[in-house]
């Protein structure tokens, strides 16, 4: 059990340490062909006063909603037994949901994006790391092997107890569907913008 463990979190490593080496190539890529991605190092001046007051306000709401995420299924939990949303891929989705509503209003009230970055290299960036995302459950999906909801049993009381659960399977579908959506919520920001400075130089 203890060899397991330990094989196991050095695969958590390595698999972060890929991640990291991924959206480094990414990030290298994407600036070569015209977008400006600044990842892993944002100056003091990354941001102006407004943004970061809008961007302090979408991290407060995308924390509330995590807290009324982990509220329902902790109600869940005590009231049915019910442990989809707290299992760990349950968990994971409310984590998502949170990080969404903050970009979503980072990118609405145009504080998402940093002062020496662009439009264009963050869409490539995310929609890339979507891509690859899927790609890493490509063979389960052809295969039929991806299970969403997985069915725990448990001895409770001297009972088998029986729950359904969000598996570890769906964290990268989720992930890239995450993605997937801020990098078309921040298209219609550019589509929009663009028919706007088009209106208002028509006027």
């Amino acid at each position: 059990m203890e060899g397991k463990s330990i094989y196991y979190i050095l695969g958590m490593i390595a698999g972060l340490l890929v991640a990291v080496l991924l959206i480094a190539l990414i990030t290298f890529l994407t600036n070569k062909v015209g977008g400006r991605v600044s990842t892993f190092k944002k100056s003091k001046d990354s941001y102006d006063e407004r943004q970061l007051l809008v961007r302090g306000q979408a991290f407060k709401t995308g924390f509330f909603v995590l807290c009324v995420y982990v509220m329902v299924a902790a109600i869940m939990d005590s009231m049915s037994g019910n442990r989809l949303l707290l299992s760990t891929g349950g968990i994971w989705v409310g984590v998502c949901s949170s990080i969404f509503v903050f970009a979503v209003i980072c990118i609405v009230k145009d504080a998402y994006i940093a002062i020496q970055d662009n439009a264009k290299g963050m869409i490539i960036l995310f929609v890339a790391i979507a891509v690859i995302n899927f790609m890493c459950k490509l063979g389960d999906v052809l295969t039929g092997r991806l299970h969403f909801l997985e069915k725990n049993v448990s001895l409770v009381d001297g009972k088998m107890i029986e729950s359904m659960s969000i598996s570890m399977d769906g964290i990268n579908i989720i992930t890239g569907l995450l993605l997937l959506l801020t990098a078309l919520v921040l298209i219609g920001k550019v589509i929009y913008d663009k028919k706007h400075v088009i209106e208002e130089d028509e006027e």
